[in-house]
């Protein structure tokens, strides 16, 4: 695997440790600087593959949701229907 060395302004390492900080309090992770900018670097090299899966996925949360609340109309009409014989 590729290895490649980054050159971080010293000004710039806390604002990052700061971001990485963060990161791992609301993701319960433990990622070190290293490992958050790996991370990060990998998000951006998928971000186009991860956004056409998210609109597949809701396209088909939307179609079920659809389908679904079809059937419940469906129900609830032949329901009413037959209380009324």
């Amino acid at each position: 695997m590729p290895d490649f060395t980054i050159t971080i302004p010293d000004k710039a390492l806390p604002a990052l440790q700061r971001t990485v900080d963060l990161y791992n309090g609301n993701n319960g992770a433990q990622l070190s600087l290293r490992d958050w900018l790996e991370l990060h670097a990998l998000e951006l090299a998928l971000q186009e593959q991860f956004a056409a899966a998210i609109d597949t996925i809701k396209a088909q949360t939307e179609a079920q949701a659809q389908a679904d609340f079809d059937a419940a109309i469906k129900a609830e009409r032949q329901r009413l229907i037959a209380e009324m014989k």
